[in-house]
């Protein structure tokens, strides 16, 4: 019996090694990708440009440029929201980029639907109209909110949705973006 004790004990010992060394060995996906030194999204621009202009043409209106940059995906390389340099009368279209293979590439988000795209974010508002989006790294997350307020000046809709980092993209989360609707519009009335 005590053999038989010793022995469950190796072997759970063994396995839990092995468990160790397998999770250390794949800690970071796509650490092979890794850039071997701090990278700057504004040095990167021309490149973040090109990616833009194959998605949303070359006609744009104004100047592509960064809005932000944090680490939202705790990998240690930022992620920046761009403009793609097209926008609305208060508006401007944001993007997310990630580094890809050493590259600048469109960050890809799983919407509530449960279709995966990169998604296009709006920043700006009106008098009677807002749009925003921000990182949060220390969440390792995304905002998105809009709201409308009628012209006495009481909200008529306030929206946010929350994109959480899962190790592959950002997922939409119905929890998070629940309270966090809850909080901003009661914040913004």
């Amino acid at each position: 019996m005590k053999n038989k004790k010793i022995l469950v004990g190796i072997v759970i010992l063994i396995a839990v090694a092995a468990i160790f060394l397998f999770l250390k060995k794949n800690s970071i996906p796509g650490e092979e990708n890794r850039p071997a030194e701090n990278i700057s999204w504004n040095d990167l621009l021309p490149q973040a440009e090109e990616v833009i202009k194959q998605k949303f043409g070359g006609e744009n209106l104004r100047q592509i440029g960064i809005y932000e940059e944090g680490d939202i995906t705790g990998d240690g390389i930022p992620e920046a929201l761009v403009y793609t340099g097209l926008g609305g009368a208060y508006t401007d279209q944001l993007v997310l980029m990630i580094m890809e293979n050493q590259k600048p590439a469109f960050a890809k988000f799983k919407e509530k639907n449960g279709n995966i795209s990169g998604l296009v974010f709006l920043s700006g508002s009106s008098v009677r109209h807002g749009e925003l989006v921000e990182m949060i790294p220390e969440d390792k997350a995304v905002y998105s909110a809009s709201w409308s307020m009628s012209e006495s000046g009481e909200m008529e809709e306030c929206l946010v949705d929350v994109y959480l980092w899962n190790g592959y993209l950002f997922e939409y989360s119905d929890v998070l973006s629940g309270g966090s609707e809850q909080a901003l519009c009661k914040e913004l009335y």
